[in-house]
């Protein structure tokens, strides 16, 4: 992640079995030095969801449809923001 020059945006989950949260927290580390140099950078983390879940289903998990809802506008937001059509 230190290589990072471009915009990123990331949305996690918690219980990912891809990503471990110490990852996600030695990403936040890396991002938080680089800020000011480059700023263009987000992550946010969805608590209690599971890899994929914005596009799997999730019985167990009531809040699944804010979260996916959420990590729909987090994508649409940055890509407003970054891809100027």
């Amino acid at each position: 992640m230190e290589r990072v020059t471009c915009p990123a945006s990331l949305a996690i989950s918690d219980k990912d079995m891809a990503v471990a949260m110490d990852q996600v927290r030695m990403t936040e580390k890396i991002w938080e030095r680089k800020k000011g140099a480059v700023d263009t950078e987000e992550m946010v983390v969805y608590p209690g969801a599971n890899h994929g879940f914005t596009n799997r289903v999730d019985h167990f998990n009531e809040n699944l449809p804010r979260q996916c809802q959420e990590a729909e506008d987090q994508a649409v937001r940055w890509f407003a923001n970054y891809l100027k059509l």
